[in-house]
């Protein structure tokens, strides 16, 4: 039997790099691009318009979107762990189910957002705006919320063990029920806030009763 010649290997090869160099195709070509964001883990998607797309279970673990626009963005069931998303308008998105693990919103706008059943822990809120948002009965545990402007929000049965409020305006929240474990509130703004049924055991910087 006449040997299997394998001498048009190379040539095969050295084809598909030259094609890889001319652009004709790309190894990314599994992940979706969005004006110009590649929905990918670690991508960098700094400052770009996604306002009103629908990014649906988009992988985007430790994702660099500082300064986006993703309001009105669809986010249900994405990936966002680790990822930087500081500075970003996300009024009124969609993020139920979200994974925001160690994800950073840091002075972002997330009125009008819908933060359903997230996955979340050490997540950062750091001068994040959430003003009237409900996050009842989410899981904030070790959540950093320093200086965030939480007036008026529903955090009725949420778990804020270990949570970092400092300085945060807590003006008018509902935080009946909540769990406070453990957390600093020194500095917070409680005016009018709710803390019915909350438990508030080794909470830090919570006043004494009086009278």
């Amino acid at each position: 039997m006449t040997p299997v010649r394998t001498t048009s290997r190379p040539l095969i090869a050295a084809a598909l790099v030259a094609l890889l160099a001319a652009g004709c195709f790309s190894v990314d070509d599994g992940f979706p691009s969005v004006n110009g964001c590649k929905l990918k883990p670690n991508t960098v998607c700094e400052d770009k318009d996604l306002s009103g797309e629908d990014l649906t279970q988009a992988q985007l673990l430790n994702a660099q979107m500082a300064g986006a626009d993703l309001s009105d963005a669809t986010l249900v069931q994405a990936q966002l762990t680790n990822a930087d998303v500081s500075e970003a308008n996300l009024s009124n998105a969609d993020l139920t189910q979200a994974t925001i693990a160690n994800t950073i919103f840091d002075g972002s706008d997330l009125r009008g957002a819908t933060l359903t059943q997230v996955s979340s822990n050490n997540t950062r809120f750091r001068g994040a705006d959430l003003r009237g948002d409900d996050l009842s009965n989410i899981d904030f545990l070790n959540a950093d919320f320093r200086d965030a402007k939480l007036a008026s929000v529903n955090l009725s049965g949420a778990n804020l063990q270990n949570a970092d409020l400092r300085n945060a305006d807590l003006t008018g929240a509902d935080l009946t029920n909540a769990d406070l474990l453990n957390a600093d509130l020194t500095g917070a703004k409680l005016a009018g806030a709710d803390l019915t049924g909350a438990n508030t055991q080794n909470t830090v910087g919570l006043q004494a009763p009086t009278g």
